[in-house]
C-alpha cells in the first residue's frame, strides 16, 4: 500500500484526503468493503482509490482493510499465530 504525496492529497476542514495506490484488483475489493463501513471515497477506473479520513476509526478501518486485501498471504497467517499467541491480561 502506497499513500500518495501528490497535490491530490490534502487536509480540508478536519478531514484527511488521501490517494491510495494499491494493486488494481484488490483496490475495488477495498473500495467496496469501504463502502460498507461508511468510510468515505472513490474509485474510478484507471485511477488510485481516494479515501476521506474524518476520524481515527476511518483511518483504522482504512489500514485494516488493505491489510486484508492487499498484504500477503503469509503475512496475514504469520499476524494470526501471534494474535493466538497473546494472553489475555486481567
Amino acid at each position: 500500500m502506497e499513500f500518495s504525496d501528490s497535490s491530490d492529497s490534502s487536509f480540508i476542514d478536519g478531514c484527511l484526503n488521501l490517494e491510495v495506490e494499491i494493486d488494481h484488483i484488490a483496490r475495488w475489493d477495498v473500495y467496496f468493503h469501504l463502502q460498507a463501513l461508511s468510510v468515505p471515497c472513490q474509485c474510478k477506473q484507471g485511477q488510485a482509490l481516494r479515501v476521506q479520513i474524518n476520524h481515527a476509526t476511518a483511518a483504522i478501518q482504512l489500514w485494516s482493510t488493505v491489510q486484508a486485501f492487499a498484504a500477503p498471504q503469509q503475512s496475514q497467517i504469520d499476524h494470526l499465530q501471534r494474535c493466538w499467541q497473546v494472553k489475555a491480561v486481567a
